[in-house]
């Protein structure tokens, strides 16, 4: 339930993202490659809980930082 949260978090933060900033856009096609690395394994980390909690924190971080740029 914690892992479909934190997806779930990322997911919003990118839906706030401005695709017309280049950089953004930028920033938010990075997270969604993390983010993607954990929902098409199937499992939501399941296997790998370490790793997926990894790669969410990280989606996290690129999309805060791509939903801030103007």
């Amino acid at each position: 339930a914690m892992t479909r949260a934190d997806i779930d978090e990322v997911e919003k933060l990118l839906k706030s993202v401005s695709t017309k900033n280049p950089q953004a856009k930028k920033l938010a096609d990075e997270a969604r490659g993390k983010l993607n690395f954990v929902l098409l394994d199937g499992s939501l980390g399941f296997h790998n809980q370490e790793k997926a909690m990894a790669s969410i924190a990280e989606a996290k971080k690129l999309a805060e930082k791509a939903a801030k740029s103007k």
